[in-house]
């Protein structure tokens, strides 16, 4: 279901403040992502100090394979037992 925080380079526009955009799926407990130059960092809401840090091609990829079903749990090697 697609929300306000797209994946790619539509994430956010650049800015003076870059502000962090939420996803609005979660309870609470949400990815927020913002756009920094040429990075795209994303966060927890809960524990908004820790944060990854992506190249914008890095993002665009890992939004693709999100998006195709390639990191679903039960297609990744060694997944989780459900």
């Amino acid at each position: 279901m697609p929300g306000p925080l797209a994946c790619g380079p539509a994430l956010s526009p650049p800015g003076p403040d870059h502000a962090w955009l939420k996803a609005t799926a979660g309870e609470g407990n949400c990815l927020e992502a913002r756009r920094v130059l040429d990075r795209v960092q994303v966060r927890n809401s809960t524990s908004p100090q820790v944060l990854v840090e992506f190249t914008e091609h890095a993002w665009v990829d890992l939004c693709e394979a999100a998006k195709t079903g390639a990191l679903d749990l039960d297609v990744l090697p060694g997944s989780w037992p459900t």
